[in-house]
């Protein structure tokens, strides 16, 4: 007896990219405004990227790790301020 194999990664639906995102969508200067997953993958990006130019450092300049707190608070703000409605949010 056999059995045919089917990759089932094939046939997952693949992640949309910022240009091919529905909800993402162009401003008037022609940039891309970011739906909040890609947002949150923006984010992840530039945080990585913060750690890996100080890998093996003791210790990391003051002001990039507050550009980037700031940075992390704002993104997560914005996206409170999308998904939940004004009742629920501070709330939490």
């Amino acid at each position: 007896m056999s059995a045919t194999v089917i990759d089932l990664a094939s046939r997952r639906a693949q992640p949309r990219t910022r240009e091919t995102c529905r909800t993402c969508r162009r401003g008037t200067d022609g940039s891309i405004l970011e739906c909040y997953p890609h947002r949150l993958d923006s984010l992840a990006d530039r945080v990585r990227y913060d750690l890996l130019s100080t890998q093996g450092e003791l210790l990391i300049d003051r002001e990039t790790l507050a550009d980037r707190l700031t940075d992390v608070l704002h993104v997560l703000e914005t996206i409170t301020d999308e998904c939940l409605r004004p009742d629920e949010r501070g709330t939490r």
